[in-house]
This record gives C-alpha cells, structure tokens and sequence, in this order.
C-alpha cells in the first residue's frame, strides 16, 4: 500500500466562510463587500462614468479597482 503524506496546507471544505487564511502571502484583516458600502453610504466610495457605465471604487483601496455599478446590482 503506497503512502501519501498530506500537507499541513490542505485546502478548506469552505473557503469562502474563512475571513483569515495563511496558505498564501495575503493577509486579509477583514471582507468588505462593495455593495455594503454603496447601502451604508460610505464616505470613502465614489463613483465616476466612462464609456457608458457608471464605476465606483473606494478611497482607501479597500477594494483596489473600480466596479461597473450595474453588474454590482445585478450581481
């Protein structure tokens, strides 16, 4: 019978319910969703229209590029 040694960095069941992940060289201090920056009226976020669409992004690069703000609804 072949042996397999596992990883210590094996892969969640769930990745997308850990806020904290060591398996790389990001670290995260927490999620922040634009869409609740655009219901909370962060007075980071702005937007701006180019090219028939209308982008929003945030002051502080909590998230670094800007989103097209009608696939953020949709989405």
């Amino acid at each position: 019978m072949a042996y397999v040694e596992q990883s210590a960095a094996t892969l969640p069941l769930r990745p997308q319910d850990e806020v904290e992940c060591r398996r790389c060289d990001v670290h995260c201090d927490k999620v922040v969703h634009p869409s609740a920056c655009i219901a909370k009226a962060c007075p980071f976020l702005y937007a701006y229209e180019a090219h028939g669409h209308r982008y929003v992004g945030c002051l502080q690069k909590v998230y670094a590029v800007e989103i097209d703000l009608d696939k953020l609804e949709a989405a």
